[in-house]
């Protein structure tokens, strides 16, 4: 959370969102909260797969690819507590699999990345009661793809809030949309393959200049430079190897230490 005390951990596998608790030094405590999400009468099982806190730190979203769901709770940061909102969740269209979210720079909305899908959601956020209301889907496909689908991956919103970012495995490329601040709606800007195999993950660098992509199945990483008006991204033809990446994140300077590697 944006205090730096509590971390959510959501378990793939079992289908549970816990937290646990840092401590100054940094070291984690005992998981203190958890929450496990039921198989459905159909079946479903939940695959617990992301989550995240809300800017201002009021609430915590989790979504669950296997329910088709993003589940809302409202978190007491004073208490390192968290609790089931009321609503407690927004239901996706069946099989989409929502994968990742993140919100906009104002936190009034928040978008979803739909793993089996091969889209994104746009929702309208209630600050004060955490209710989420759909106002878009779009593919994150090229027009008239014929090629191997796959799934989608990563998805992250550029510094400037401008532009938002979505990996797809498959086609191996990465979708840009320019993102309407006003009415939270996403408008497709272009594709651009990311020089490999199996596009997981990405980071975009705290100034908003740089990308760095991992194709998890050809092991590497490619740097690419964005393009502040447009959102474009071009290869700088730095690439370097490294075993399956699947996570990036760029730590601020003021958090590094002579520790840190």
């Amino acid at each position: 959370d944006s205090t730096g005390t509590t971390m959510l951990i959501s378990n793939y596998g079992s289908g549970n969102l816990a937290s646990v608790k840092l401590n100054t030094d940094g070291t984690l405590e005992s998981s203190t909260w958890s929450d496990q999400y039921p198989t459905l009468v159909n079946n479903q099982k939940p695959h617990a797969h992301h989550a995240t806190f809300t800017h201002d730190n009021q609430f915590a979203l989790a979504c669950d690819a296997g329910l088709d769901r993003i589940c809302v709770y409202r978190y007491d940061a004073k208490n390192i507590s968290l609790a089931i909102n009321d609503p407690a969740f927004v239901e996706t269209v069946k099989e989409t699999h929502p994968r990742h979210l993140t919100f906009s720079n104002d936190g009034r909305y928040c978008y979803a990345i739909n793993e089996k899908a091969m889209s994104v959601t746009a929702f309208s956020f209630d600050t004060l009661s955490g209710e989420l209301n759909e106002i878009q889907t779009i593919s994150t496909l090229p027009s008239g793809y014929k090629g191997e689908v796959g799934s989608t991956a990563e998805l992250i919103l550029h510094p400037s809030g401008r532009f938002l970012y979505g990996s797809n495995r498959g086609p191996d490329n990465l979708v840009c949309y320019k993102v309407d601040e006003e009415s939270g709606t996403l408008t497709l800007a272009g594709h651009t393959s990311t020089g490999g195999k199996t596009a997981r993950s990405f980071g975009i660098d705290l100034s908003g200049r740089w990308m760095l992509i991992g194709n998890q199945n050809s092991d590497t990483v490619v740097q690419f430079k964005i393009n502040a008006k447009t959102g474009k991204l071009t290869p700088t033809g730095t690439e370097c190897p490294l075993g399956s990446p699947v996570c990036f994140q760029f730590i601020p300077s003021e958090l590094r230490s002579k520790n840190l590697r």
